[in-house]
């Protein structure tokens, strides 16, 4: 969560687990002589039973964030949702089950909405919706 060269990589694995990786060295802008180190944050092996099949980010993805939000499927369609936080031991991890329920399989596509809620609170001027159409669609 700190620092220039530094990304984050969340995987899911065949036994159901998730896990959390720290990547260093990458750089937008330097190609030249990157080292490029990667270190496990956090193994969360309690929540899924069966192959993981899809991860994604979602939620606050500003540099001064204090947490990570994952939401993670298995097979059996299990859904998920974790948040990664930095603590003085490592990485904790707290996680809610979001979809308990097989419905017809497992969501082999998972498409997080974004909306930034305090962000758009107080609509502008002239904005008659968050969405920021400023005329009706009807």
């Amino acid at each position: 969560m700190k620092g220039s060269n530094l990304l984050h990589i969340v995987a899911g694995h065949a036994k159901g687990q998730v896990v959390l990786y720290e990547v260093k060295g990458l750089s937008k802008f330097d190609k030249r002589g990157l080292i490029v180190t990667f270190r496990q944050l956090k193994i969360v092996s309690d929540t899924h039973v069966g192959q993981i099949i899809q991860v994604k980010f979602y939620g606050d993805f500003r540099r001064e964030s204090r947490s990570i939000r994952v939401v993670s499927c298995d097979i059996n369609g299990i859904v998920y949702l974790s948040r990664y936080n930095e603590n003085v031991l490592g990485y904790n991890c707290n996680k809610q089950c979001f979809w308990k329920k097989r419905l017809n399989g497992p969501a082999y596509v998972i498409a997080p909405f974004f909306y930034d809620f305090e962000k758009n609170a107080q609509p502008a001027p002239g904005v008659d919706n968050p969405y920021g159409h400023s005329k009706s669609l009807t």
